[in-house]
């Protein structure tokens, strides 16, 4: 019998942002925006597991108290060794498939990431992507690959950059790879449109569009916030 691949998403989160301090913390409508992240994961049905994957450094444990009053699991690793740190908190947790999203992006699409991994099941790609050429706004933003091609990338390159952005080996060695780009429908086809939390005015205006979509609905997508 073969076994059925375990998806995971993990969350790569840490307080120690610079243009806007611990600002995974913020919060928006009463929740921090990791907690709303993790919120808007859970109503993906293709994952099995949501891992939030923090350092080792003191002042995250914060990351870690909000990962366990969320109810998922946390992973502790090197601060600047992103790569490493995915591919050991999905070693384990036994994680196959591995749907990466970073922490600043509470407006995340999750019908969107479900049809990303029913893509990835097929098994025609090894790596699919909403970045690869943009389209989505910014901060719609999600990658889907297996837990064995973070080990190629690491096997393939010792360099700190790629080790710190995980799938930028990738972005350079397309031909290496069987790559798919998810390109948003007209209606969506705003990349000038920002909705990640990155500074103080992302938080300001993210917020305040927040407020508005999540009140009419809570499993709001990117139709609802377009």
């Amino acid at each position: 019998m073969i076994k059925k691949q375990k998806v995971g998403a993990i969350v790569q989160a840490r307080v120690g942002s610079k243009r806007l301090p611990k600002k995974v913390l913020k919060k928006f409508c009463g929740k921090t925006i990791l907690s709303i992240i993790l919120e808007r994961l859970r109503l993906i049905s293709k994952i099995d597991k949501i891992v939030v994957a923090t350092t080792t450094k003191r002042e995250d444990d914060l990351i870690i108290k909000e990962a366990v009053d969320s109810g998922v699991a946390f992973f502790r690793g090197d601060e600047d060794d992103v790569l490493r740190r995915y591919i050991s908190a999905a070693d384990e947790n036994e994680i196959d498939i591995i749907v990466r999203v970073t922490a600043d992006e509470p407006m995340v699409d999750y019908k969107i990431i479900d049809n990303m991994i029913a893509s990835y099941v097929n098994g025609e790609y090894d790596y699919i992507s909403t970045t690869i050429e943009r389209t989505f706004p910014k901060g719609i933003d999600a990658e889907v690959f297996s837990l064995r091609l973070l080990k190629d990338i690491a096997s393939q390159s010792d360099s700190s950059y790629h080790h710190e952005h995980v799938t930028t080996y990738i972005h350079e060695n397309k031909e290496c790879y069987r790559i798919l780009n998810i390109f948003a429908p007209p209606r969506l086809e705003y990349p000038e449109l920002v909705l990640t939390v990155d500074t103080p005015d992302d938080y300001e205006r993210v917020g305040k569009l927040f407020e508005i979509v999540y009140k009419r609905n809570p499993r709001f997508t990117t139709d609802d916030v377009v």
